[in-house]
């Protein structure tokens, strides 16, 4: 969409953020930066505080996606944000490197391009959409 896209884009507040087979063990917020998004992950309460809690919670999981993606983040894997629309067409994506959240008060920050007609960002395992 170019740079009028990032200009014009939909406002951060606008977006929904879907942490989905994540739930609550991850923090999502949004903001505006120059036409671009800036998602800050950060760990919540709920995140596994130990090890037998981070080999036990993707066991949890009730889809084989929900498992994996669970089980790239309590390895510190990358995770894929992905920016879609009201249909959930692809619009930008970006790796989240997820080893700082194995920390102590460990964050990421992922930049996404602005983009008129974005309405949420959801976690992927791979950057594709399909």
């Amino acid at each position: 969409q170019g740079v009028v896209g990032r200009l014009f884009g939909t406002a951060p507040g606008e977006i929904a953020l879907q942490p989905g087979a994540l739930g609550e063990a991850v923090r999502m917020e949004i903001r505006g930066s120059w036409g671009n998004y800036e998602v800050e992950l950060s760990r919540h309460p709920s995140f596994p505080r130990d090890v037998t809690a981070a080999l036990q919670w993707p066991d949890t999981a009730s889809t084989l996606e929900a498992r994996a993606l669970r089980q790239a983040l309590v390895d510190g894997k990358t995770i894929h944000l992905r920016l879609v629309d009201d249909q959930e067409n692809l619009l930008a994506t970006a790796p989240a490197r997820m080893g700082p959240l194995l920390s102590d008060g460990g964050s990421v920050v992922v930049p996404l391009p602005g983009s008129i007609g974005a309405r949420q960002i959801i976690f992927a395992l791979d950057s594709d959409g399909e």
